[in-house]
Formats: C-alpha cells, sequence, structure tokens
C-alpha cells in the first residue's frame, strides 16, 4: 500500500495536470487486478473459504465505491 501511495503521490502526480477518462480507467483496472490476483494468492496458498470471504468483501467494495460516486453526481 505504501509504494502505491508512493507511486501515486511522488511519481505520477509531481505536476497538477488533468487525469483523462482513459488514464483514470486504466489505473481503475490496474488496481482491480491487483486486488483480484490477491485474492488468488490467498486462494492458492490458503483456504479457500478465506478467498471466497476476501473476494465477497472485494466486490461488496467496489459495489460500495460505484454507489457512491452516483451519490455524489446526484448532489452535485
Amino acid at each position: 500500500m505504501i509504494a502505491l501511495l508512493v507511486r501515486d503521490f511522488g511519481v505520477l502526480n509531481k505536476t497538477d495536470r488533468e487525469i483523462g477518462t482513459a488514464e483514470s480507467l486504466n489505473f481503475s483496472a490496474l488496481y482491480i487486478k491487483l486486488g483480484v490476483a490477491f485474492g488468488g494468492f490467498v486462494w492458492y496458498y490458503f483456504v479457500q473459504q478465506s478467498a471466497a470471504e476476501y473476494m465477497s468483501a472485494f466486490v461488496m467494495e467496489e459495489i460500495l465505491a460505484l454507489d457512491n460516486v452516483f451519490a455524489i453526481t446526484l448532489i452535485f
């Protein structure tokens, strides 16, 4: 997590610029792939029940994040 934050704030966002839709979608896809890959790691090295619980929580968190986008859109 710290490495991702350093990469995001220290490397990618040194200058003040607008992030385009394609770049935003690419970053979202990258972070989702990392989360799913971690779920695969948990499934391979630990009990499958733990992987199922992790993936359920991961999907629920993604749905709630999307719900927040819609709520903020309605407010503004």
